[in-house]
């Protein structure tokens, strides 16, 4: 090898190795940067003038890896909201033996009854009786509550879903943009690839998408259900919260509304689904079934605890149209009207302490007046066994069954306690599939100790070509101090 090429080659050698030090010393400075890839050089050899030339960086990143963490995270984000939702609902509905569940009220209020049937002349006892029937509708009352918080809740949060995607969109535009307008060799390019990969990491937590490769280094991103959010320009998406929901408020009756692109509805999730899964699919099924299906049964259990003590058959002084000792917010209860009942069910002012009622009515009817035999306990017993008969359930998802109202509280309650149970095991599915392919994903990620070595190897090559450009030298000066 002749002097000239000699000192090209040590020559391109300090410039790969110059190259291969920045590239590592930004890869270590990014150690703990989790939106950060692995950089790598990349060199070519260099047939015209020897020895090697930079021909660009290249990112350590497998698209399979990110495909699967993205679906993973997806998944976790939609069980994440759908877990703490049903956690919710059940926490309103309460555990077995907490002070503040239903079945604990329900409980107390058996307890009252049971008291006053054996001294139905204490008005103590018949009062406390009273106290307990409005605590069992206060509590009803405050789980229906809860549950279409649920539902607002969740309505308000799909705005918030849809306003982020839109500004992810918009970014992811503006760099598939910026892509476009720079060679494959630049280094700028990699960067902006990380940060792409960090708005469509932030996009999968939103919703289920597929990424598709265009030309440029630029992508196009769909929707699983199919609905187009970037090839070539943003789609822009809109949603119109419906503000307070109450129980009867459905996306059937046009009460609540969906996403629209360019206005053509997007339905969220069932058969042509447009958004399923993510946060977006799982805040449209708390808003329009989870919830709705924990309506049901609680509104269920209301209407049939209402109907046992309302039987006209207990109270001879009421006719079959008069209102009973509970009442749907003051009016005769409907099983037309069970729709959101949980919420509306009242005690009769009649036997409402706290507006002025008369407990005494428990013992003598609501309708007599008062005055009655004082140690008459046939109405009080009759509502006490009322607690412990089986009857007819006439709706939700013991509809058909005979059941006592011990049961029946019992059978709702293991209804929303498995709902929670279910969501919950979903999430910790979720959580360890995601856990896994973090790791996976991290594996190309910065290693500190391998980067340090890498760096070390460098220096090593950089000293080797800087001692053949000394060499080189030395030589050249001994020929021309010959000459």
């Amino acid at each position: 090898m002749s002097l000239s090429g000699a000192l090209s080659n040590a020559l391109s050698g300090l410039r790969a190795s110059s190259a291969a030090a920045r590239v590592t010393g930004s890869n270590l400075s990014n150690a703990l940067n989790e939106t950060f890839t692995r950089r790598e050089i990349r060199l070519e050899q260099n047939s015209v003038t020897g020895g090697v030339r930079f021909a660009g960086v290249t990112r350590a990143a497998n698209p399979l890896v990110l495909s699967d963490w993205r679906l993973a995270n997806t998944r976790s984000s939609s069980a994440e909201l759908e877990s703490a939702s049903t956690s919710r609902v059940f926490a309103s509905f309460g555990l077995t033996g907490d002070v503040n569940s239903l079945e604990t009220k329900l409980t107390e209020f058996e307890t009252s009854l049971v008291a006053a049937a054996t001294r139905p002349d204490l008005t103590p006892r018949l009062d406390s009786v009273a106290y307990a029937a409005k605590d069992v509708a206060s509590k009803l009352n405050d789980i229906g509550a809860s549950i279409q918080a649920e539902r607002s809740n969740a309505d308000a949060q799909i705005k918030n879903r849809v306003e982020r995607t839109n500004t992810i969109l918009k970014d992811i535009e503006t760099v598939n943009e910026r892509l476009a307008s720079l060679r494959d060799d630049s280094e700028s390019v990699v960067s902006l690839l990380d940060q792409r990969d960090a708005l469509l990491d932030d996009l999968s937590s939103i919703t289920d998408i597929r990424v598709f490769e265009r030309d440029n280094n630029r992508i196009a991103v769909y929707s699983v259900g199919g609905a187009s959010l970037i090839d070539g320009k943003a789609a822009v998406l809109e949603f119109e919260p419906s503000g307070q929901i109450t129980a009867g408020m459905s996306l059937a009756a046009g009460d609540l509304k969906q996403i629209t692109i360019a206005g053509e509805p997007m339905p969220a999730s069932g058969s042509g689904g447009r958004f399923v899964g993510g946060e977006l699919g799982a805040l449209f099924d708390i808003r329009d079934k989870t919830a709705v299906t924990a309506q049901r049964e609680v509104d269920a259990f209301a209407f049939d605890f209402a109907q046992r003590f309302n039987d006209p058959a207990l109270d001879p002084s009421r006719g079959p149209t008069d209102l009973g000792f509970f009442t749907d917010a003051g009016v005769v209860v409907d099983a037309a009207n069970i729709d959101g009942f949980s919420n509306r069910i009242r005690v009769n002012l009649a036997i409402d302490l706290n507006a002025g009622g008369n407990s005494q009515l428990l013992r003598d009817g609501l309708l007599s007046g008062g005055g009655g035999d004082p140690g008459n306990a046939s109405l009080v017993q009759g509502l006490r066994d009322s607690m412990t008969t089986s009857g007819v359930i006439s709706f939700g998802s013991f509809a058909g069954t005979s059941m006592s109202l011990v049961n029946l509280v019992s059978g709702v309650g293991s209804v929303l306690a498995t709902s929670k149970t279910q969501s919950e095991a979903v999430l910790a599915s979720s959580n360890a599939q995601k856990s896994v392919l973090t790791n996976v994903k991290a594996e190309r990620g910065v290693d500190s100790s391998t980067e340090l070595q890498r760096l070390m190897a460098i220096e090593k090559a950089y000293a080797a070509n800087a001692q053949v450009i000394r060499t080189v030298d030395e030589m050249l000066d001994t020929l021309l101090g010959a000459v």
